[in-house]
């Protein structure tokens, strides 16, 4: 939901380093980016890769989104 406020305060949180916060987005949203992953049969060991490029993509520009509720 793009206008989801509980996204927006995680984000905040996260671009704060609120560790909690941080593993929530890793909760809600890992699931995901395995999934899109798994739909481009991309082996376990890519998957994983592909699953730390983005975490760490996400971890160096928090601070940047323009549109924190549509993560």
């Amino acid at each position: 939901m793009r206008d989801d406020q509980s996204v927006v305060a995680l984000v905040a949180k996260a671009a704060g380093s609120d560790q909690d916060a941080w593993d929530e987005l890793v909760e809600r949203y890992g699931p995901m980016v395995w999934s899109i992953c798994s739909h481009y049969r991309l082996s376990r060991h890519d998957i994983e890769d592909v699953g730390q490029n983005v975490w760490l993509r996400l971890v160096e520009q928090i601070g940047n989104l323009r549109k924190p509720a549509a993560l």
